[in-house]
């Protein structure tokens, strides 16, 4: 496991990442999906899921090496949870891909 982390929030405008082959990848709800779709190998996703329906569930589930599912009532959003996790496995660098939303709550807690 690389101590370069990747961590992906959401569906984004990346379109290569090549960048990136040798960090160690979390998917974050809708970020695993966008890892699949570049067909990048997940090494973590996590997240309560509750914004994906049944069948992307299903995708990620089958596509990550580790699969981690929160509980929807916890002290912190996935983003900060997933962070943390990367720590806790070494991480020295860590890039963070999200977009901001309407929820200043979760832009400013992933700053």
């Amino acid at each position: 496991m690389s101590n370069n982390f990747l961590i992906v929030m959401c569906e984004n405008e990346v379109s290569n990442y090549d960048y990136f082959k040798t960090f160690t990848k979390i998917g974050v709800e809708r970020g695993c999906l966008d890892l699949i779709n570049h067909n990048q190998e997940i090494d973590l996703a996590i997240s309560d899921f509750d914004n994906v329906i049944d069948e992307e569930l299903g995708l990620i589930k089958e596509k990550s090496k580790k699969l981690e599912i929160l509980d929807s009532k916890k002290d912190l959003l996935d983003g900060e949870i997933a962070i943390k996790r990367a720590l806790a496995d070494g991480a020295k660098n860590i890039v963070v891909i999200t977009k901001p939303t309407k929820r200043y709550d979760m832009n400013l807690s992933v700053l």
